[in-house]
């Protein structure tokens, strides 16, 4: 109650911008534009968007050259402090990652209140920059190689913690069972409203729609069950960290240049936890779940963990499958609340009624990986 009380009361030095802000911003930068692109960064004052973003060129000791420019526009404390993390995880992988590594670097950033924003490199080759969409064409355009060198590159990204963690304002991710109890328990207790193949609507938990999927007289015991023995299983490698998670590992949030190279991008969510199980179980689980208009991703995604993982990682293959499941467990859970809600599919993300029974079906199957993994 209290934190909430905070940030109502230090989001009253969070400003909305105007079009005269955007300006003043790109201005001063040394941007080239036009007000074209002052209203296009402006779009996100639209429901659910809380960043203007752009690519424009921008004059730099005598040339031009094109930057990627992020301004936060929703005035809210919350986008604040998201977008404060991400430019100063940006800036220390900049400082400790290995040279050959592509990070976006940042070229100046203003955390000032009340308006904050960062002009950010671009990254080399990819076309439009590299960025790839939440669609089936792009998880199905990756080969089992691709996603090989994918995975490498989440096990580096960990990795990095051991570097970073001494550095002021990482987020703290927990590795203690009592806390993803709870978190279990308070994801099954959200209602949603889900739709039947009949065309019937129906209110009910998230833990009451699942013990019906799966026919089972309380669904939260038998989470509860599973999550407590992995965390016995996990419990070996606490303190083998730290380690650093994305948390928020989706295909929107990975860079793929031309050449095949992969980099993590969009830092708000990023943690240091002290258990290698954890990462996984956050970048793992949350890359799988979002996958699911792909299962051959899901398929290939599943393979890279265990072999890549044995191989770059000092976790063997039966902690690695561990962290998988509890990743597994997690974001079944965590995205069922989304995929399982009809309204939240159909009016919020904007899906026919086909995408939205193809989601949350895939979601639902997520349960049984964890029998066969």
């Amino acid at each position: 109650m209290m934190k909430k009380f905070y940030g109502a009361i230090l989001s009253l030095f969070v400003k909305r911008p105007t079009s005269t802000d955007i300006e003043r911003i790109l201005e001063r930068e040394s941007f080239i534009f036009d007000k074209e692109d002052v209203q296009d960064l402006l779009l996100g004052n639209t429901k659910g968007v809380r960043y203007g973003v752009k690519t424009l060129p921008r004059r730099e000791s005598g040339e031009v050259v094109d930057r990627f420019v992020k301004i936060v526009i929703d005035g809210k404390w919350e986008t604040y402090t998201l977008f404060k993390r991400q430019v100063f995880v940006s800036r220390a992988l900049a400082a400790h990652a290995a040279k050959d590594d592509l990070f976006v670097s940042v070229a100046h950033a203003s955390t000032s209140l009340p308006i904050a924003y960062a002009v950010f490199g671009t990254l080399p080759e990819g076309r439009g920059y590299g960025f790839m969409h939440d669609k089936k064409e792009y998880y199905d355009a990756l080969s089992q190689d691709d996603v090989n060198n994918l995975v490498r590159k989440i096990f580096q990204f960990h990795s990095l913690g051991q570097d970073i963690v001494s550095l002021k304002d990482m987020r703290r991710i927990p590795h203690e069972k009592a806390f993803y109890c709870k978190e279990n328990a308070d994801l099954l207790a959200e209602k949603v409203v889900s739709k039947d193949v009949r065309g019937v609507l129906k209110e009910c938990t998230v833990e009451d729609f699942f013990a019906k999927v799966y026919r089972v007289s309380n669904f939260l015991q038998e989470s509860h069950k599973f999550l407590e023995d992995l965390f016995v299983e996990a419990s070996q490698y606490v303190e083998r960290g730290p380690v650093m998670t994305h948390a928020d590992l989706a295909i929107d949030n990975i860079y793929m240049s031309e050449s095949k190279d992969f980099s993590l991008i969009d830092f708000e969510w990023v943690g240091i936890t002290h258990n290698p199980l954890i990462a996984i179980m956050y970048d793992y689980g949350n890359l799988r779940a979002r996958a699911w208009s792909s299962p051959d991703f899901q398929t290939r995604l599943d393979k890279a963990f265990v072999s890549v993982g044995a191989d770059v990682s000092e976790i063997p293959v039966d902690g690695i499958r561990v962290g998988m499941k509890l990743g597994l467990l997690r974001s079944t859970i965590l995205m069922a609340r989304y995929h399982i809600d009809y309204k939240h599919t159909t009016e919020n993300d904007k899906r026919s009624d086909d995408e939205y029974f193809a989601m949350r079906d895939a979601t639902v199957a997520q349960w049984h990986m964890l029998k066969v993994l």
